[in-house]
């Protein structure tokens, strides 16, 4: 009878002990959270274009180094958390506008208007008839300049270009002197046999074009969907490579 009053005082001890350490962690736990949530505070705001005030979705909001971000809603509003001892500047990004940074301050509402980024739309692009602005353009085609391929030299300028145009590969099938030439597809092969894209540099069709001296080029434009080849009919079936190179300008 004595061992099993003491088995069970020991049982109902170690009960006790071990409720006592539960509670004082769930304290410590809930303290440390009411910590944190006092050390935040909510933003709210609404992102907006500055040409028409029309609310931006979609847009991110990130709190300037760190990893606090957020997505606006279908009108343009957001909330986001922002740590008091965390930077005070808020970056919003959208594509097609310039981004901006915002000082929040003891602001607790913020109602920003992003301006549409000019950039790029006025950018002349070469086609398969002559040029045309970047804004009117509405077919797939890819352009890189003459200084992103310089940024990766290489002996054969087709194996500059992997990974510069969007639909484009480049295969390197020889490290041969003089036969080091990528093979190219775009958007993979469309006909049996010869299946290479069509090669136009300064408005005249070549086999190839690796043999170029790179600073010698202006753009390299990549056609690839029946709006942009139509002009080149059955065969740019395969795409069409457009190399523009560096011409004389009045007083340069």
């Amino acid at each position: 009878m004595q061992i099993t009053v003491s088995t069970t005082s020991r049982f109902i001890t170690n009960t006790i002990a071990m409720f006592k350490k539960k509670l004082l962690l769930f304290i410590f736990t809930s303290l440390c959270a009411m910590y944190s949530i006092a050390q935040t505070k909510i933003i709210s705001g609404k992102v907006s274009s500055s040409g028409n005030n029309e609310g931006l979705s979609g847009a991110t909001v990130q709190v300037v180094n760190s990893s606090v971000t957020t997505k606006t809603s279908a009108d343009g509003t957001f909330t986001i958390n922002v740590s008091t001892n965390s930077s005070n500047t808020l970056l919003v990004t959208y594509v097609g506008y310039e981004n901006r940074e915002v000082e929040i301050g003891n602001l607790s509402t913020i109602n920003i208007s992003l301006v549409e980024a000019s950039k790029g739309l006025s950018e002349v692009v070469v086609i398969g008839y002559g040029t045309q602005k970047k804004s009117n353009i509405t077919s797939a085609i890819t352009t890189v300049s003459g200084k992103e391929i310089l940024k990766s030299p290489s002996s054969n300028i087709t194996n500059s270009l992997a990974g510069r145009l969007t639909g484009l590969s480049a295969t390197q099938r020889s490290g041969q002197p003089g036969n080091n030439e990528a093979l190219i597809a775009i958007r993979g092969s469309a006909t049996y046999n010869n299946n290479a894209a069509i090669v136009v540099v300064d408005g005249v069709e070549r086999s190839s074009f690796g043999d170029i001296d790179p600073n010698e080029i202006e753009s390299i434009s990549v056609l690839k969907d029946a709006a942009s080849t139509a002009v080149f009919g059955i065969k740019g079936a395969n795409g069409v490579i457009v190399v523009n190179t560096k011409t004389g300008r009045e007083g340069k």
